[in-house]
């Protein structure tokens, strides 16, 4: 894995560094080297995006049900 990622092992890790910041996203990957080898696909359509796929954290303006916030991560880590 790339150095210097963040590495999230436990959902309130996840709920802690999305911090309710709309711009945060995540990427479900084998890391930099994985991803430089091949393009990455739209899981609905199949088709080939121009760049990484990734999935945004916050809910979308229209969402109506309780979420879920948490404090900041104290267990994130990153490899050594």
């Amino acid at each position: 894995m790339g150095e210097g990622l963040l590495v999230i092992r436990q959902l309130d890790q996840l709920v802690g560094i999305a911090g309710g910041d709309r711009d945060t996203y995540l990427r479900y990957s084998l890391g930099p080297e994985a991803d430089a080898r091949q393009a990455s696909r739209d899981y609905e359509s199949g088709l080939e995006l121009p760049g990484l796929s990734v999935v945004p954290l916050a809910p979308p303006g229209w969402w109506r049900r309780p979420v879920a916030t948490g404090s900041p991560a104290k267990s994130a880590s990153t490899p050594s």
